[in-house]
C-alpha cells in the first residue's frame, strides 16, 4: 500500500511539473505588416500559419483618412480573425499619431468607435464593417500620462480590447514603463535591437549576455505574456540585434523559453520575413517546442 503511495505521489509532480513546463512554453509569433508595399497582403500573411498576433500600420498600403482608401484591408482583416489570428494597430504610424489630440479620452474614443467595438457608422470607419482586436502602443511620443489614460480609456470601454506595448529594451521604457507596470497591457513585446546596451552582440563578444541580461528585468513586468521582439533580417534594424534563428534557438530560448509569462517571438516586420525565411525557420521550434525535463 505504501509503494501505491509514493508512485501516485511522484505521477501526481510529474504531471504538475509538466502542466507547468507545458503552458508556461504556450508561445508564438507575432509579426508586424504594413510598412513595405513589397510584402505580401495581410491575408496571405495570416495563411501560413506562422503567426497569432499581427500588428498592422498600414504606411505602405493605404490611408486611413482618405474615405474608402481602407476597405479592402478590412475585407483581409476578418480573414486573418477567421483563422484565429487577432489583428492589432499600431501606433507607431503617422496616420493614427496625426489623430492625436491633447485630450487623451478623446483620442481613445476615436480609436475605439474608429477601429475597435465602438459603435460609429460602418460608411465612417475605414476597415469598414471589420472589427480590429486591439491596439499595440508602438513606441509612442508623448507622456506615460497621456498614454495611460488612453489605456485605461480603452479598457473601460471594453475589457476585451486587447491591449500590447513594444518598449524599447533599455529597463524602464520611460514613455510606457508606468502603464506596464500598471498592468494595462495583456501582453508586450520588447524590441532587443537597435540598443546596443540591451541587445544581442555578434560582433564584438558579447554575444546574448546583454539581451538575456534585460529579459532577467523584463520577465518580471506586470503582463501576462512577454514577447522577444527582433528584426526578421540585419536590414531590418539602424543600429544591430539580428540573430541568425540557429543562435536564437541555441543560445537564447533555453533561457526563456520556460518562463511562465514568456509569449514567443516578435518580428519587425512581414517584409523582412520573407526576404529571410525567419517565421519559417523558427515556427516549430516556438510554437511546437515543447518540453518535458526532469526535476529534483
Amino acid at each position: 500500500m505504501a509503494n501505491h503511495k509514493v508512485i501516485s505521489v511522484i505521477i501526481a509532480l510529474f504531471f504538475t511539473n509538466y502542466s507547468l513546463f507545458k503552458s508556461s512554453n504556450a508561445a508564438a509569433i507575432a509579426i508586424s505588416w504594413g510598412d513595405n508595399y513589397y510584402e505580401d497582403s495581410l491575408k496571405s500573411t495570416c495563411a501560413t500559419g506562422n503567426f497569432k498576433y499581427i500588428s498592422i500600420n498600414l504606411h505602405a498600403h493605404c490611408n486611413p483618412n482618405i474615405r474608402y482608401n481602407c476597405r479592402s484591408i478590412g475585407i483581409e482583416i476578418k480573414a486573418c480573425q477567421s483563422l484565429g489570428v487577432k489583428v492589432f494597430l499600431s501606433l507607431g504610424s503617422r496616420y493614427f499619431l496625426s489623430a492625436r489630440n491633447d485630450d487623451p479620452r478623446q483620442f481613445a474614443s476615436y480609436l475605439l468607435h474608429t477601429y475597435l467595438s465602438g459603435n460609429a457608422p460602418v460608411s465612417s470607419r475605414p476597415f469598414g464593417d471589420a472589427i480590429l482586436d486591439g491596439i499595440d502602443f508602438d513606441s509612442p511620443y508623448g507622456s506615460s500620462w497621456y498614454w495611460g489614460v488612453v489605456a485605461r480609456s480603452l479598457k473601460d470601454a471594453d475589457d476585451d480590447i486587447f491591449l500590447t506595448a513594444s518598449p524599447s529594451c533599455q529597463y524602464p521604457d520611460y514613455t510606457l514603463g508606468p502603464v506596464i507596470d500598471a498592468g494595462l497591457f495583456n501582453s508586450i513585446s520588447v524590441k532587443f535591437f537597435d540598443n546596443p546596451r540591451c541587445q544581442y552582440d555578434g560582433y564584438y563578444g558579447a554575444g546574448a549576455q546583454n539581451m538575456l541580461n534585460s529579459w532577467s528585468i523584463w520577465k518580471e513586468s506586470n503582463t501576462k505574456e512577454v514577447f522577444i521582439g527582433l528584426p526578421a533580417a540585419p536590414e531590418a534594424t539602424r543600429r544591430g540585434g539580428y540573430i541568425p534563428p540557429n543562435v536564437l534557438v541555441d543560445d537564447v530560448l533555453p533561457y526563456t523559453k520556460f518562463t511562465p509569462n514568456y509569449g514567443g517571438i516578435m518580428l519587425w516586420s512581414r517584409y523582412y520575413d520573407m526576404t529571410s525565411g525567419y517565421s519559417n525557420a523558427i515556427a516549430g521550434l516556438v510554437i511546437n517546442g515543447t518540453s518535458i525535463i526532469a526535476t529534483s
